[in-house]
């Protein structure tokens, strides 16, 4: 899944996004806590996913903005562990 995205990604960059130019801002999705159930953290992939290729934020250039908004998007154990 992360693969697949990153791959249909990799010329992206933040000064491509159409919808940043015109003003449209994307509600980030919701953060996540950490747990055991995998089908609820596949879901919380594949929306920030979705999030950051919406904003042009999967290409090459990005990864470190990609990794310190992931980690701006888990609250509680998963964010303890984060850090």
């Amino acid at each position: 899944m992360v693969r697949a995205y990153l791959a249909e990604n990799t010329d992206s960059e933040p000064e491509q996004s159409i919808l940043a130019k015109a003003g449209i801002k994307i509600p980030h999705p919701a953060k996540h806590a950490g747990g055991a159930d995998l089908e609820e953290f596949e879901t919380f992939m594949v929306n920030i996913l979705r999030w950051l290729s919406m904003n042009k934020l999967l290409g090459t250039t990005s990864t470190q903005i990609q990794i310190d908004y992931l980690g701006t998007s888990l609250k509680g154990e998963a964010s303890e562990w984060f850090y």
